[in-house]
């Protein structure tokens, strides 16, 4: 059986495309794989840039706003 912290410890490694980045890493670099292999690695990492930066706007607006100013 799985313990929570493992379960904890494999959500953000899904979440977040540290993973997928070593895998494409060593994949193109050391071991020379073809582009196909490397496709479903390459879009993760795009997903996860495009939720970036579509909160980008929201967080700008935020740090723009002085009424959320010295709030922790």
């Amino acid at each position: 059986m799985i313990s929570r912290q493992a379960e904890v410890a494999r959500f953000f490694a899904a979440l977040f495309p540290f993973t997928g980045w070593k895998k494409l890493f060593i994949s193109q670099t050391l071991r020379g794989a073809p582009l196909s292999e490397a496709l479903p690695f390459i879009s993760c990492i795009l997903v996860f840039m495009l939720i970036a930066f579509a909160g980008f706007a929201l967080y700008k607006r935020r740090l723009s706003d002085e009424k959320y100013w010295g709030k922790a």
